[in-house]
């Protein structure tokens, strides 16, 4: 690969200009924006980078899926299960650069009044960021297409409050980053992967799939 991620995030694939960024928030977390959106097709590794890092680098991680949550994502009882929300932890991450870390999967599924709810929870962790106070992370995942881009994915109060990263392959980036990635899955064609991208999880599968039959003849 013409850029690799950092380890323990060696096995994750991304095209070199989203690489560099996220190489440097995995080798100085504490870059990293309190709130941060990644978005983009389905399938690209927003969710696979987004609970490692979240795992690696805090000392409370929390996992939510908001497709599960469409209906009361603006209850209190909601608000409590955030560890960003809780008052109670509030001490110094003593090995982590993180006290919570939070992934808000599926962010795209909440309507813009819920997304809404987030606003005075998100203003808190800006202001601790600005004031180098920031014990706490969160990542949003959204898919986006061509016709329902970012802009119209988030509330525009959200929108304006989070540090976004496009995750979608450029076309002019498809052919180095599908030869790039013949030097990975093995087992595969360039073709194959061109036609696969961006779904790595299915280049996964199907390079794993030939692994194995391999082996059995």
């Amino acid at each position: 690969m013409k850029t690799k991620l950092e380890p323990p995030f060696d096995e994750l694939f991304f095209v070199p200009r989203i690489a560099d960024e996220l190489n440097r928030y995995i080798t100085n977390p504490a870059e990293i924006p309190p709130i941060v959106c990644l978005y983009g097709r389905p399938g690209l590794g927003k969710t696979a980078f987004s609970k490692l890092f979240a795992k690696t680098n805090a000392e409370h991680y929390q996992y939510i899926a908001m497709n599960e949550h469409t209906r009361d994502s603006s209850s209190n009882a909601f608000k409590q299960k955030l560890l960003f929300n809780r008052h109670t932890l509030r001490m110094s991450p003593e090995n982590h650069a993180f006290e919570t870390a939070t992934v808000l999967d599926e962010f795209h599924n909440l309507s813009h009044n819920s997304q809404d709810v987030f606003k005075v929870m998100f203003d808190r962790l800006i202001e601790n960021y600005e004031n180098n106070k920031n014990t706490d992370l969160v990542i949003i995942c959204c898919n986006t297409t061509s016709k329902k881009k970012i802009k119209k994915v988030l509330a525009p109060a959200i929108y304006s409050r989070v540090h976004r990263i496009r995750f979608n392959i450029e076309e002019c980036e498809l052919l180095d980053h599908a030869a790039d990635l013949t030097d990975v899955f093995t087992n595969l064609k360039q073709a194959q992967i061109s036609n696969w991208l961006p779904d790595m999880r299915r280049i996964q599968r199907e390079n794993k799939l030939r692994s194995q039959s391999a082996v059995k003849e």
